[in-house]
């Protein structure tokens, strides 16, 4: 066969390849290389190589591995300073398909063949990923403008500005500056008032007096909250099919006050992780642990309570890598991972700290699918007026038990005097079919019960249909006031030993339950169950105890996976008795810790078991292919653990947040300053592995990484060293041959300009028009939103009818509003807000149709607009003067003469004041950071 002529292309190659080569020696006779090993040949290797020749053992092809610099030069691979005897030269410049790496996809780029050859000549060192060397602060470099820079951020800053070839923007004006400052610090604009004051002195030093003053407002942890929440996936609901409503407000109330103290990141880690292991953990710790509570749980009937726990316990590994450590180690869940230093094992040994927690869900019946969390709660309460009230609560409390137990035993005055029947079955059916019910077969009761009860006349043949999470035999009938009785009787007949729930309803989610077991009855006989109303107590699904005075409903539930789960009990009658004087004290215990109940909330919180798991290696990932079994460990890649600690997950959290961990403090910085200038010195706050992006200011992420833990790990300290920076305080007005040349804004050239998150689009136009309510925490709110959509979209849930809010919490900030993860708040959705099922340390930025006629339509935003122009209305003076106003209140610069005549024209043509605050509120500068 004749010799093929060489393609084009391939000449085109060949001729490439030895132009490179003699370049890569003619730059070994220069002076060293400017190339960086993790800037330059890390990423080459990593995107065309690793996937075959990295860290993972199960996709490894012919043995060879690239990512360790002792492999690649034993195999030949790679050859120090003879890059035309390196395997790897060879292979990625052939032209023969069967030889050419990689083997599918893009071939390496001339540069990228260039930079491995003059790496190659140059030795072919390797340094370890940038991200794993712990940060160092590096000498100030130079500049040429020594009088720009303010700070150390501006000197590293600056440098890079200068290197690229652009010149710093001015500093913005001070209307412009306070607006960013406070939409920064706490998310709301500065008032008219406020500006016009700085205005006349915008001096350092009075920009530095409002800085402090934001700093310490009590609405600073509301904004920067909500950038935590993403990543601890907080949520208001279980999230999948079965989005039931959970009570994690207290969690999300906890996270602003620790932001408002300023409480140490280390600190603020620690609690979060590992609260409950503290000696002696206070009610606020262990309310601190909800961060690994939030997690999303399948309820739904097909999901095993085995599957439903390693699946938690696979997002808390996930959450906790990503949120302190950068890196997306759940990649190692499976197998090895393809490109960073995390192997399966040690994912497991991560896993095994999760694993020591006790069982959180448990299956209510193996009939029903229903689950439930079965986990440790903590009781808080809603305000500090709540607490104060069940203080005194308990104190009265404490007088009744005493007097108790004064009285002593029951005597014969303590019988009933007389029987009062809460249910009459004489009458017609107690409860009407329903074609949602669960049918189940019974019969009439024609026994006659014993110590003369009453006899029923007819029984439910359909039962009421599920409610609130539970099943059972419901008998509803007009409200009753029961709040004189001190116990309740009934007859019940079973023929299997089984347990029981006698359940008291309010017609508003409350409840009261008394528990009993049949297993001491004999069978196909009547027996009396007394329930005294002092035993009742308050279920984790109940909003509160029940109110005595106005019960709605009475059931009787089996539980557990006796015989009788989900099957229904026939009633025969409830009796109640009069009061003695020991029923009297009774009750008013009763009457007592219900009060006190019904001021208490119960949140979820973590807690380790005395006797935890085994844990093992799950083959493939798979929970039912349990490998080798394994203990608590870290990852090899970074610092060791620390042997003086304990190896739970306390030891874990202190472990994250110690001085040689090179990743935590990098990455909580990287995400405040992302938070302030809409971009990260790593634009890739959830990977800051081998695939991530590399810093644009690396000198820089290490300064503040370095301060930020010298400083006490104080994150209003990093904040205000940000704001005061020179690089902070530009304008983001770009000339069009700066944009040209830095689009993004990645040489901080210019301020940041970016468009508000979605929950400071709704709280900026509520304080614009006046609206907002600026209470602090408690429970969720229900701001008006579409009729139905719970309806329509959840089919299966707690509650389809939406709560709309009236008053105050109607116009609550964004971050108290309810978060459905099967169905959040609608317009906030549409400016790019999460659902929280996972962990989100970036949020998209979209620029939609939708966004605008949400702003235009929604009725929400209408009724902002109508408050708005009902104020502007209501100013004494001009037109012109109103005109002037509005715009300084949405926007806070002054307008220049054609806005304000525009706005003018609009009023003198819609006749109205509305029109003027509609378009006011709909402006893109109106909505956006500048």
């Amino acid at each position: 066969m004749s010799e093929q002529r060489p393609s084009s292309t391939r000449r085109y190659v060949l001729a490439t390849v030895a132009l490179l080569i003699g370049a890569a020696g003619a730059l070994a006779q220069t002076a060293s290389p400017d190339y960086d090993f993790n800037r330059d040949i890390r990423p080459v290797l990593s995107g065309k190589c690793f996937k075959c020749h990295g860290p993972d053992a199960a996709a490894r092809q012919a043995d060879l591995r690239l990512d360790r610099r002792e492999v690649a030069i034993d195999s030949g691979a790679v050859v120090a300073r003879s890059p035309e005897e390196s395997t790897l030269i060879k292979r990625v410049t052939s032209d023969d398909p069967d030889l050419r790496m990689p083997p599918v996809g893009d071939p390496l780029s001339a540069a990228e063949i260039e930079t491995l050859q003059a790496w190659i000549r140059s030795g072919a060192k390797y340094d370890q990923h940038w991200s794993y060397q712990r940060p160092v602060i590096a000498q100030r470099p130079t500049v040429d403008d020594k009088s720009w820079p303010t700070s150390e951020i501006d000197h590293f800053v600056l440098h890079g500005i200068e290197k690229a070839g652009l010149t710093p923007s001015r500093r913005a004006t001070p209307a412009v500056l306070l607006r960013r400052l406070s939409l920064d610090l706490v998310g709301l604009p500065p008032t008219v008032e406020e500006v016009l004051a700085f205005e006349s002195d915008p001096s350092l030093k009075n920009y530095e007096t409002h800085v402090d003053r934001l700093l310490k407002s009590k609405h600073f942890g509301e904004k920067w909250a909500a950038g935590w929440l993403d990543l601890a996936r907080y949520a208001d609901s279980n999230g999948y099919q079965h989005d039931d409503l959970r009570t994690m407000w207290p969690y999300r109330d906890w996270v602003i006050q620790a932001l408002n103290d300023d409480m140490p990141f280390d600190q603020f880690t620690i609690e979060q992780l590992a609260g409950d292991l503290l000696p002696n953990p206070t009610t606020s710790q262990l309310v601190a642990t909800g961060f690994h509570r939030n997690v999303p749980v399948n309820f739904s009937g097909g999901a095993k309570v085995a599957e439903v726990r390693a699946n938690i316990l696979h997002d808390r590994v996930a959450t906790t890598g990503a949120v302190w450590l950068g890196l997306a180690i759940e990649c190692a869940q499976c197998h090895d991972h393809k490109f960073d230093a995390v192997s399966q094992r040690e994912y497991y040994q991560l896993y095994a700290y999760f694993n020591r927690a006790i069982a959180e869900v448990a299956q209510k019946s193996d009939t029903m699918f229903k689950k439930l969390f079965v986990g440790r709660e903590v009781v808080v309460y809603e305000s500090a007026a709540n607490q104060r009230k069940a203080a005194e609560l308990s104190r009265s409390l404490a007088e009744e038990e005493s007097q108790l137990a004064r009285v002593g035993q029951p005597t014969r005055d303590d019988k009933p005097v007389k029987e009062i029947a809460i249910l009459d079955f004489e009458g017609a059916d107690p409860v009407a079919a329903n074609s949602t019910s669960h049918p189940a077969d019974t019969t009439a009761v024609r026994d006659t019960p014993r110590e003369g009860g009453k006899s029923a006349a007819r029984t439910v043949v359909k039962p009421a249909a599920r409610d609130a999470g539970f099943f059972g035999t419901a008998f509803s009938f007009p409200a009753r006031d029961f709040s004189e009785l001190t116990s309740i009787s009934f007859w019940i007949k079973t023929d299997i030993a089984s347990r029981f729930n006698l359940q008291v309803h309010n017609g508003d989610q409350r409840a009261s339950v008394f528990g009993f077991s049949t297993a001491d009855a004999k069978r196909e006989t009547w027996t009396r169950i007394q329930a005294p109303v002092a035993s009742f107590s308050v279920p984790p699904w109940s909003a509160g105890a029940v109110d005595w005075s106005n019960v709605s409903k009475i059931q009787v539930t089996a539980f557990g996976n006796g015989p009788y789960a989900g099957k229904y009990i026939t009633l025969d009658s409830v009796t109640g008795r009069q009061p003695s004087q020991r029923g009297m004290r009774l009750k008013r215990i009763e009457q007592l810790r219900g009060r006190i109940a019904g001021l208490q909330t119960s949140t979820m919180v973590m807690q380790d078991a005395k006797q935890p798991p085994a844990t093992h290696v799950m083959i493939r990932g798979d929970y039912t292919a349990p490998g080798d079994r394994v203990e608590t460990g870290v990852l090899g890649a970074l610092h060791p653990l620390d042997p003086a600690l304990p190896h739970n997950r306390l030891g874990l959290a202190k472990w994250l947040v110690a001085p040689e961990n090179p990743l935590t403090a990098r990455v909580t910085v990287n995400r405040i300053w992302a938070e302030l200038f809409g971009r990260g010195i790593v634009t890739t706050p959830e990977d800051f592995g081998m695939q991530g992006e590399a810093p644009s200011h690396p000198q820089l992420l290490d300064w503040l990484a370095v301060r930020f833990v010298q400083e006490g790990w104080s994150v209003k300290r990093l904040i205000k060293s940000v704001v005061m920076s020179s690089t902070y305080q530009q304008t983001s007005t770009a000339s069009e041959d700066l944009l040209k040349k830095d689009s993004t804004n990645e040489w901080y050239a210019r301020g940041p300009r970016f468009r508000l998150s979605a929950e400071l689009v709704r709280d900026n136009l509520l304080a614009v028009s006046g609206l907002l309510s600026r209470k602090i925490g408690g429970p969720v709110v229900y701001p008006a939103q579409p009729d139905g959509l719970w309806m329509e979209i959840l089919s299966v849930m707690d509650m389809k009818e939406y709560p709309t809010s009236t008053g105050d919490d109607r116009h609550r900030r964004g971050i108290y509003t309810v978060w459905r993860r099967g169905n959040p708040y609608p317009s906030m959705i549409n400016f790019d807000s999460p659902n929280r099922s996972v962990c989100t340390a970036k949020r998209d930025r979209s620029n939609t149709p939708l966004q605008a006629l949400t702003l235009l339509n929604d009725p929400v935003y209408v009724e902002m607009a109508t408050e708005f122009a009902t104020t502007i209305w209501s100013w004494n003076g001009s037109d012109r003067e109103k005109v002037v106003r509005a715009f300084r209140t949405a926007i806070s610069r002054r307008p220049g003469d054609d806005e304000v005549m525009i706005l003018l024209e609009l009023r003198r043509k819609r006749g109205s004041w509305f029109a003027v605050a509609q378009a006011l509120l709909n402006l893109d500068e109106t909505i956006t950071k500048s």
